[in-house]
């Protein structure tokens, strides 16, 4: 199959959605796709001196076309701005998809909107949606139905466009996928700490990913005033000039001193920052759909991977993958019940392996590579 993936978003990102992008890539080039990825040349720095390639730990290279696109967005011009800036990418990429790579009929892309000129050019394009509008919206709808095939991360996305009236033969739920091999590392607490420099006489409880409302870290700042001084909270990630000021600005309030703001880290890291910890946490709050029904946090893959125990919300999305054999769940934004559950696995030890090694277990299933093979049938078939 020789297959086109568009991403139109800045490569490399700091948002999770790069490493899913460049993940799912090397899965399918691994499975035998000829695949060629095609994101906007927009500056980004964040790789330092490092390859986009060695940035994400990609092993299995293949084709990049950056095209050209002017970042009107970087000028304050909001909405507008990022409109601006996808007319002028799509039309770089219908010029390049009629001269250079005619041949390659399919395509596969988070951008919906895409699916409206690509049909025209006779490609077969599979859409990935990862999440839906808080409020519904008619052009949202209108979009999605032009896509060949539709990928969705959770059933509650799936059963929302099976209600709009889209066929549900066009629709598969295909969750994310973890690199089992860099998760799990088999070292101690003690090998990882050492690695990454984090404190040995504390009880290490971690949470990784950005610093928004909705992902519930704020909920977990509100627990850590109701743990003792042996226990700290370690945030891994955010963006130095986005969400992390005004995180240290609310935990600055809370008075709370128990806490470690690390920011952002490199992606190879972090399976070493997960290790290091007694408790990962996903504390995602439920004051957003996409947090209570729709989302499938890539972390949380990792998590499962990482053989700790996880403490998670008790949300619909979260309930697709985790289940009470895999985790310990407390009711979503109740600090108190968030640090009760967190006492109780570092109370009990025993309890604490087995969720773990159950995580980790249930998580074998969910490769990068087999996801591929997942998505290959899908389109296929």
């Amino acid at each position: 199959m020789k297959l086109i993936y568009l991403a139109n978003v800045r490569m490399p990102s700091e948002r999770a959605y790069g490493i899913q992008i460049m993940k799912t890539c090397e899965a399918l080039v691994s499975a035998g796709v000829d695949l060629v990825l095609v994101y906007p040349r927009r500056k980004n720095i964040i790789c330092g001196n490092k390859n986009i390639f060695e940035y994400y730990g990609i092993n299995n290279k293949f084709k990049i076309k950056d095209i050209p696109s002017p970042d009107f967005i970087k000028y304050g011009l909001g909405s507008f701005g990022f409109w601006l800036s996808a007319m002028f990418f799509y039309l770089y990429v219908v010029l390049f998809l009629l001269f250079d790579y005619r041949s390659y009929k399919f395509v596969l892309t988070r951008d919906f909107y895409a699916a409206s000129f690509l049909r025209a050019l006779g490609k077969k394009v599979t859409v990935e949606i990862h999440s839906l509008p808080e409020n519904f919206s008619v052009a949202f709808e209108y979009f999605v139905r032009l896509n060949n095939k539709i990928i969705v991360l959770t059933q509650s996305i799936a059963g929302k466009m099976i209600h709009w009236g889209i066929m549900k033969s066009k629709i598969n739920v295909v969750p994310d996928g973890v690199d089992m091999e860099k998760f799990n590392l088999g070292i101690s607490k003690e090998e990882a700490r050492e690695r990454v420099n984090l404190p040995h006489n504390k009880n290490l409880i971690l949470y990784s990913g950005h610093l928004y409302k909705w992902k519930g870290v704020y909920n977990l700042v509100d627990a850590s005033v109701l743990l003792d001084d042996n226990t700290m909270i370690v945030f891994v990630g955010g963006t130095i000039n986005e969400d992390v000021p005004t995180f240290k600005k609310y935990i600055e309030e809370k008075k709370a001193d128990n806490i470690l703001i690390l920011g952002p880290k490199e992606y190879s890291d972090i399976p070493y920052y997960l290790a290091a910890a007694d408790i990962l946490v996903l504390p995602n709050s439920p004051e957003e759909r996409k947090s209570s029904l729709y989302t499938s946090p890539l972390k949380m893959f990792e998590y499962m991977a990482s053989d700790r125990p996880i403490v998670a919300s008790d949300l619909v999305s979260l309930r697709e993958i985790l289940t009470d054999k895999s985790a310990v769940f407390f009711h979503a934004d109740d600090s108190v019940d968030l640090a009760d559950k967190i006492k109780y696995i570092l109370n009990n030890q025993e309890i604490a392996v087995k969720i773990a090694a159950q995580a980790q277990n249930d998580v074998s299933k969910h490769s990068w590579r087999k996801r591929a093979e997942i998505i290959l049938n899908f389109i296929n078939g």
